[in-house]
């Protein structure tokens, strides 16, 4: 009997055993199935590091990184693999395509390799990837079979960061990088190599006698503020980073600290003259600077001006309410006069009016009040949310004030027949934002140095008198100066130098003190 139960259970825990073997099959089998349906790509970062330079060693001012004929100051190289883990898709699957950021840094080039080897020639040059911003991009919409990969290696200017990556168009899971530390030389001669095959306008040039350090510094420790326009705060800001990356990876012992605020240019020159004459040291003197749309007035001769080349600023529409010709001076006062109801009157679409200004102070304003309206009356704020008027108000348009560049753009950006002014360089990283031609010039340079278009301002740094040897500011002042942040400063944020200009308006402010 014992062995008849034997039998028995024995052969009861095979069925259970065989039964259990189906239903985990069936589950993998209805996980494999589950996720061929689904869109998801897999990404694993297999590299993201310095170029030239071991991490947290210093860098080897004896050899320049230059792409395109434009140096670049902290060469960074990122290697990211992306495969298909779900289902086939089809190119319009990309809708909504992958995005891939490096925050703080900014994208030279980017090339593709992939897995089927013919992929890779539909991503296309990367100047016809979309950018966001100077430091993402938007993968090409590329077909992609389950198991199919690409690998995009990235050429990077800025000190160490993260990869980010992000897709609202399916699932996107990251992987974890297996990088022994053993092989980490492996990998950074891998790295090298990847980029080297990114464009033949990359090259490394050895130390020469005649080729001057990239951007080389000068540093001390210490700490130093900077206030004023919200135009150029975005350019001061990368220089600043530029600045103390270079700077620590040279002087290991220094330890520069720069503070980038965002106020009016007026309040914050006001506030940098105030402090200066009250002062009975040179804490001002040694600290501050402040960020200027054009030429301050100075009676008392108490400032020093250095000068960072011409911003140029233009008038931004939301796509769609203004035809591509843009507008007339006259018609453009029209709008801001209160004259108009909607943008039937100056030409445009039916849309309302949403005028959408800075407040008293900025340089932006005082640039389009003096350039462009040239003293007309203002229409008054209706509004607090630039979207509707604020309760009471009884004009037939919407007009409200906002405090930054940014947030001018991001307003315009998201409501229609919204219309303001911007620094254009600026108003290229929002979709929607249509920068307008003035009296059927665009902001071009040609245009400006013909005097054709004259909405722009040279853009100044302001300290109380010339800073001390031995501080942060000089020191960052020197840098500014050279030719590598002017580069950036052109190459990244379109600044034009004062140096392409001879007899003309432009050529006489940037002079002019």
């Amino acid at each position: 009997m014992l062995d008849n139960l034997g039998q028995n259970v024995f052969g009861f825990l095979q069925v259970l055993a065989a039964i259990g073997s189906i239903i985990t099959a069936v589950g993998l089998l209805g996980d494999w199935l589950r996720n061929r349906r689904k869109k998801q790509l897999n990404y694993r970062v297999h590299w993201n590091g310095p170029m030239t330079h071991a991490a947290g060693q210093p860098f080897d001012p004896k050899l320049e990184v230059s792409y395109a004929g434009t140096a670049v100051t902290l060469p960074e190289i990122a290697v990211i693999r992306v495969a298909n883990t779900g289902a086939d898709l089809k190119a319009s699957d990309f809708h909504h395509r992958v995005l891939i950021r490096f925050p703080g840094r900014v994208i030279q080039t980017a090339t593709a390799a992939s897995e089927p080897e013919d992929l890779a020639t539909d991503f296309g040059d990367f100047s016809g990837w979309g950018r966001p911003d100077a430091s993402s991009f938007l993968v090409p919409a590329v077909a992609l079979e389950h198991n199919d990969k690409y690998r995009l290696s990235v050429l990077l200017d800025g000190p160490p960061g993260e990869v980010e990556a992000s897709w609202t168009g399916g699932k996107l899971v990251p992987e974890k990088a297996r990088v022994r530390p053993r092989r980490t030389a492996l990998a950074l001669g891998g790295a090298t190599l990847a980029l080297l095959g990114l464009s033949a306008g990359l090259y490394l040039v050895p130390d020469r006698p005649t080729a001057p350090t990239v951007m080389a510094v000068t540093c001390h420790s210490g700490t130093m503020t900077v206030d004023g326009s919200t135009a150029v705060r975005p350019a001061l800001t990368r220089l600043a980073a530029v600045f103390a990356a270079r700077c620590r990876a040279a002087h290991p012992d220094a330890d520069p600290q720069i503070v980038v605020n965002e106020s009016s240019s007026g309040e914050a020159l006001r506030e940098l003259i105030t402090l200066g004459q009250r002062s009975t040291d040179q804490v001002v003197r040694r600290t501050r600077m402040v960020m200027y749309d054009g030429a301050a007035a100075d009676p008392d001769q108490v400032l020093a001006r250095h000068t960072l080349g011409i911003g140029v600023f233009g008038l931004v529409a939301h796509e769609g309410a203004i035809p591509d010709r843009g507008l007339s001076v006259g018609q453009i006062r029209t709008l801001w006069n209160g004259q108009a109801s909607t943008f039937s009157v100056v030409g445009g679409s039916g849309q309302r009016v949403r005028l959408v200004s800075r407040q008293d102070g900025s340089g932006t304003r005082a640039a389009f009040e003096r350039q462009v309206l040239a003293g007309t009356t203002k229409a008054k704020v209706t509004s607090s949310n630039c979207a509707d008027q604020d309760p009471g108000q009884t004009a037939d348009y919407v007009h409200c004030v906002q405090m930054t560049t940014e947030s001018v753009l991001s307003t315009v950006d998201s409501l229609d027949g919204a219309i303001g002014y911007a620094d254009v360089h600026l108003a290229r990283n929002y979709r929607h934002v249509q920068v307008l031609n003035i009296n059927g010039h665009g902001p071009g340079e040609q245009d400006i140095a013909a005097e054709a278009y004259r909405f722009w301002a040279v853009e100044n740094l302001y300290t109380f008198g010339e800073p001390p040897e031995g501080t942060v500011l000089k020191d960052f002042l020197t840098f500014v100066a050279g030719d590598g942040a002017r580069g950036l400063l052109t190459k990244e944020f379109g600044y034009l130098p004062c140096s392409r200009f001879s007899n003309d308006e432009a050529a006489k402010a940037c002079a002019s003190k």
